[in-house]
């Protein structure tokens, strides 16, 4: 009798996780609290050890729903749930891309409710993924996971990690264009500094991302506007040189210098300009008051 009843309440526990995990199949576009299910206390009497928590997951495992399994799997006893929590990272129920891995961490750090155990999941997180962008992953979904990371580094070794993770996620914004991304990294207190926001600008101009980015970068996070990346010529020598007019515009609203020289042999931005006889971006030049 006492199996017909496990057997019964397991069966209408994959029911209602099989129905939530079909939200996963209409796109992360409501986030991810779309298709969270509570379970309640019917957990601790059902999830005895890791192999029950598993079969208990399979129908969000499938669907790859991390959330929803974040959330289920602080309903379980601590000693189930860190051998269900290391299986998932360890890769022994399911593949999850390093990223997904990522996500479980800060969905878990995000959803402990007595946030007891953040600080073991961000040490874990140092340990596997110390050369991702961490912060990046975080944004949209988790940026809850943030501030407690941050605030962890200040008190534990963990520190020496933070500026990695936060090259590598700032790098990421580049590498995607995505300006909005930059926006909620700053906005969650990820800040590089000058130097590193300033070869960011470099990578913008030389790459010829979105030009919205240099705004960003030099009035929230004090990049150099007449930044030199050889010495010799200006990241607006180097929008001169692609003709990208979008970015040489948004260069001089920032106080880039055209009439700048720091190698008399290469000459400024102005001179290039005039050379390629690029007459729009002449121009503007000339439109512009003389430093």
């Amino acid at each position: 009798m006492k199996k017909k009843s496990y057997d019964i309440a397991l069966l209408l526990v994959v029911l209602l996780l099989f129905s939530a995990s079909l939200g996963v199949l209409h796109g992360r576009k409501n986030g991810p609290t779309a298709s969270t299910i509570d379970v309640g206390d019917d957990v601790a009497r059902i999830i005895l050890t890791k192999q029950d928590a598993l079969d208990y997951l399979d129908p969000l495992l499938l669907a790859v729903n991390i959330d929803t399994i974040a959330r289920i799997l602080h309903q379980f006893d601590d000693k189930v749930f860190f051998e269900v929590f290391d299986a998932l990272l360890n890769d022994e129920a399911r593949t999850f891309t390093p990223e997904q891995k990522i996500q479980l961490l800060l969905a878990v750090i995000v959803h402990d409710p007595k946030r007891e155990k953040q600080n073991i999941f961000i040490t874990k997180m140092t340990d596997l993924f110390a050369e991702y962008p961490v912060f990046y992953n975080a944004i949209g979904f988790y940026n809850a996971a943030i501030p407690p990371i941050l605030a962890w580094a200040k008190r534990s070794d963990i520190r020496k990690i933070i500026p990695r993770w936060i090259q590598h996620s700032l790098d990421k914004v580049i590498d995607e264009g995505d300006v909005a991304g930059l926006k909620s990294l700053i906005a969650h207190g990820i800040r590089p500094t000058k130097k590193q926001a300033s070869e960011l600008l470099r990578r913008v101009v030389l790459e010829s991302r979105p030009p919205e980015f240099v705004a960003l970068l030099v009035k929230e996070l004090g990049a150099n506007p007449n930044y030199s990346f050889d010495k010799k010529r200006t990241v607006l020598m180097g929008a001169v040189n692609k003709k990208n007019l979008p970015m040489v515009r948004a260069l001089l609203r920032v106080g880039a210098r055209p009439d700048l020289i720091l190698d008399p042999a290469v000459g400024s931005a102005k001179q290039l300009s005039f050379q390629k006889g690029y007459r729009k971006i002449d121009l503007l030049f000339s439109s512009q008051k003389k430093n």
